[in-house]
């Protein structure tokens, strides 16, 4: 598997487990966690869309899984929102926390048993080429 992917999917252990810890904290909203959360799905989400999903999108065996992933990305976006301005308590916080899990932990599974599992099948060796050494890039200059 290339590395970009490989990247990408540490990105979805590190959410789970952040997602996790916000799930099980008994005080509510931890804040530090929550802002490692949004900070790294916005940034994982960026990569995708700017560097990914570009190079499928055109390709036939991918197109609608494209599309849907693009959909989720907004929905994720849309829940993270709401999260931000919710104080980090009660029933109202919890819902929203377990509909973010549920939207990325079905997102996770389509992107990396179709997306990523079919992307080295259906692009050229340059296109991967391209994405691997843009998404490694990228990750390299956020750790920085």
């Amino acid at each position: 598997m290339e590395k970009a992917f490989e990247l990408l999917i540490q990105d979805h252990r590190q959410v789970a487990q952040w997602i996790d810890q916000l799930t099980w904290s008994s005080t509510g909203r931890d804040d530090r966690v929550f802002s490692q959360l949004r900070d790294a799905l916005e940034a994982h989400t960026a990569i995708e869309e700017e560097y990914v999903y570009p190079a499928l999108q055109e390709t036939s065996e991918l197109k609608a899984a494209i599309r849907d992933a693009y959909s989720e990305h907004t929905m994720i976006k849309n829940i993270l929102g709401e999260l931000g301005k919710s104080s980090g308590m009660g029933a109202d916080w919890d819902g929203q926390l377990k509909a973010l899990k549920e939207n990325i932990d079905h997102h996770v599974q389509e992107e990396e048993r179709v997306i990523f599992a079919k992307a080295p099948q259906v692009l050229d060796r340059t296109a991967l080429a391209n994405i691997n050494n843009h998404v490694v890039s990228e990750k390299q200059r956020m750790a920085a």
